[in-house]
């Protein structure tokens, strides 16, 4: 498959305002009178989202660090974001986790025209929590997890997990702004709440882009626990956002 964009992980970030040029898709921003047929419309804008097989828009079960804001989507299932014409993204962030208390993963985002960027080498319909968590390269861990009395702990809130910056293949340093539909596929074993953010000017983009840290293999001190951003101990083969001796490193 062509790769026709770069992709990137990004470190956590607050959930707020943004300039007039990013645009939020999440349950606060939901236009609920002018969403219709499973439709979701999002106020001040003509963005849809379509979700395949039809889905009522709910927010999570239960708040995670007191965040619930993102969108309702099934797993194993495709969404469409849809941009008006003339509408150009130059950038695109997703952040939220799984619902329930099942690690889940996204399985594919990016153009909906066929050139999408397969994020997860493990492939689809995956849901054993030590697989997603060990080799999916964007996983997201559970709204709740397991205590060792059988309930149930909140975990930090939802985080940006995944971003895509849409970029000239000739000159990867260039932004290439994309023009259509874009689609979102999870997989695992859970629902999801992801909150979109889409970047429609090149600046923005280039703002958003500034509070990636850089991409570092961790191989100092190998003996030293890593963690995930939900304070959970990990191993060695986790891709994503891990802190290890007190520093946040993003690992591919």
């Amino acid at each position: 498959m062509k790769k026709i964009f770069t992709l990137v992980a990004t470190a956590l970030m607050a959930v707020g305002a943004y300039a007039q040029d990013v645009v939020e898709l999440s349950y606060s921003t939901l236009d609920q009178t002018n969403s219709t047929n499973n439709v979701w419309k999002f106020t001040g804008t003509d963005i849809t989202v379509e979700p395949t097989g039809g889905r009522d828009i709910t927010k999570c079960g239960v708040e995670r660090g007191g965040w619930a804001n993102g969108l309702n989507f099934k797993n194993n299932t495709t969404s469409t974001i849809v941009l008006p014409a003339g509408v150009q993204v130059y950038r695109m962030e997703l952040a939220g986790f799984s619902q329930g208390d099942n690690w889940c993963y996204l399985y594919a985002f990016g153009p909906a025209d066929g050139d999408w960027e397969w994020t997860d080498p493990i492939g689809s319909g995956i849901k054993d929590n030590t697989t997603i968590k060990e080799q999916a390269k964007y996983s997201l861990d559970p709204c709740m997890a397991s205590d060792v009395n059988g309930g149930y702990t909140f975990a930090a809130p939802g985080y940006t997990f995944a971003a895509i910056d849409f970029t000239d293949p000739e000159n990867p340093a260039a932004f290439l702004p994309y023009e259509g539909s874009l689609a979102i596929q999870f997989n695992g074993n859970n629902q999801e709440t992801a909150m979109i953010r889409l970047y429609l000017s090149e600046a923005a983009a280039k703002e958003g882009a500034a509070g990636i840290e850089e991409t570092v293999v961790v191989e100092d001190d190998e003996n030293a626990p890593i963690y995930n951003l939900a304070g959970q101990q990990v191993t060695k083969n986790y891709k994503g956002i891990v802190i290890k001796k007190g520093k946040k490193y993003i690992v591919k």
